[in-house]
């Protein structure tokens, strides 16, 4: 978090839990379209907030360097509801960001 000093211990196993349930989620990708099967469920929306924050501190190549994770990432994420959230999203986080500098 800003300003606060970043235990690196702590990092790094934690990266080390989520690369586990990314290596697991894989395999589980490897049958299915999505985590619970061939179509979006709940689990699949759970996890976008979870991947996306990945993606936002750095370890976005914990999700690309598992094709079937990437593959899933690309297929939540370029569905137009999903897509309309994450810009919506993105859109406060920019207007939080900019209320904060002044």
């Amino acid at each position: 978090f800003r300003g606060l000093p970043v235990d690196e211990a702590v990092v790094a196993a934690s990266l080390k839990e989520v690369e586990a349930y990314f290596d697991v989620a894989d395999k589980l990708l490897q049958k299915t379209q999505f985590m619970a099967g061939e179509e979006v469920s709940l689990g699949d929306i759970y996890y976008i907030p979870v991947v996306k924050r990945l993606f936002a501190v750095g370890f976005g190549e914990t999700v690309l360097s598992r094709p079937n994770v990437a593959a899933w990432w690309q297929r939540t994420t370029n569905m137009p509801e999903i897509k309309k959230l994450l810009d919506a999203d993105q859109a406060a986080m920019a207007a939080a960001m900019a209320a904060r500098k002044n």
